[in-house]
């Protein structure tokens, strides 16, 4: 999906379009959110070979430059078993932040969901229990 015309060229991108930057994205991740990834990496691996709509990585790119990404995934990790799908995790590269990329990201999540079926999509205002 192309977003932004006239200005940078962004992209968001599903992973399952472009499994040649899984490896990419694994050390993105081990890099900038070192945290997170014995919960995210997992996630990354799944969203490849998963024959189910969930879970779902995509990358947001600037000019072919990976900057960011989400996940949509079936259920939360913390305590809300009964809602679903959940944006879990959704970062944005630090020299990219105030961009109103997050918000593009969100929108595109909640498009996603809808061609999936779902009427809402939720997202965790709490610290990641792994950060």
């Amino acid at each position: 999906m192309i977003v932004g015309k006239g200005g940078p060229m962004l992209y968001i991108s599903s992973l399952k379009d472009c499994p040649h930057r899984q490896a990419e994205l694994a050390e993105y991740v081990k890099e900038q959110w070192p945290k997170v990834q014995n919960v995210v990496l997992p996630v990354i691996h799944e969203s490849i070979d998963s024959k189910d709509n969930f879970p779902l990585t995509f990358l947001l790119l600037k000019h072919g430059v990976l900057i960011g990404f989400y996940q949509l995934i079936e259920q939360e990790y913390v305590t809300r078993k009964d809602l679903s799908p959940w944006i879990s995790p959704l970062f944005i590269d630090r020299n990219e932040r105030g961009n109103a990329l997050g918000s593009l990201m969100l929108e595109h999540a909640r498009k996603v969901a809808g061609q999936l079926g779902y009427e809402k999509v939720y997202l965790t205002n709490r610290p990641h229990p792994f950060l």
